[in-house]
């Protein structure tokens, strides 16, 4: 049996991805980073438009694992084991 993590997208990555969830196969010893690099090739352009800048998360995206928050740097350090729930969800510009 395939070990996965499950994907949860919002805002202009849901739209990128064509879906607000999914599943996705997890090799052993997968980071967050290296996941996401996984999915933008599946996922093609948009989606690598969403998430990624060059090969790190784009500034104004905020990623989590299990409901926790995650920092960008700690994206490639972060390694995923089966049942995880990654979200990735663009920063919401506005505020009172």
């Amino acid at each position: 049996m395939t070990e996965t993590v499950q994907l949860q997208y919002f805002g202009s990555v849901r739209a990128a991805a064509c879906c607000a969830e999914e599943q996705a196969p997890l090799a052993e010893n997968t980071s967050v980073l290296q996941l996401l690099h996984q999915l933008a090739d599946a996922h093609g352009e948009a989606f690598r438009g969403e998430v990624l800048s060059g090969e790190a998360l784009r500034d104004d995206l905020t990623a989590s694992v299990n409901g926790a928050i995650i920092q960008h740097a700690a994206a490639e350090d972060i390694v995923l084991q089966p049942g995880d729930t990654v979200a990735l969800f663009p920063i919401f510009p506005g505020g009172g």
